[in-house]
């Protein structure tokens, strides 16, 4: 069964390693659908990811209509919202959760919009996988 993923993580991450780039791998091998955001870190590196596999089963989300990252020319959902700050980013990551079946987080162990991700999928009772990438490999200085 084709899946909608839900593909997110730290900004302070913009590396993405060999066990991610793997998980990624059997994303494209499954032909699964991907919803990501617009920001940098996780976000862009996946995008890159995608793009040089020239992998097109993808949809960046950006709240408003702004679109920080889309590497590679992804089709663009845009979330109307009113919200400022810390909201106004949140807005994306609720549709993306609501409309995915399932999650991949890459998490510093620290970004709490990360973590409002992985509740978010949870509470929604959506299987999320999280990588904790825990050493500084891919990590910003």
């Amino acid at each position: 069964m084709r899946k909608r993923i839900f593909i997110g993580g730290s900004k302070t991450i913009y590396k993405i390693d060999d066990n991610v780039k793997e998980k990624l791998q059997e994303i494209i091998k499954n032909q699964n659908d991907v919803l990501i955001g617009d920001c940098f870190g996780v976000d862009k590196a996946v995008q890159e990811f995608f793009y040089e596999n020239r992998y097109r089963n993808v949809t960046v989300y950006v709240s408003g209509e702004n679109v920080r990252n889309n590497v590679g020319d992804f089709k663009v959902y845009s979330i109307p919202t009113d919200k400022t700050g810390f909201a106004f980013y949140r807005q994306k990551d609720i549709a993306m959760a609501k409309e995915a079946n399932c999650g991949f987080m890459i998490w510093d162990g620290k970004s709490k919009g990360t973590l409002s991700n992985i509740f978010d999928l949870l509470s929604q009772t959506k299987p999320c996988e999280v990588y904790f990438a825990e050493d500084k490999h891919g990590f910003s200085e």
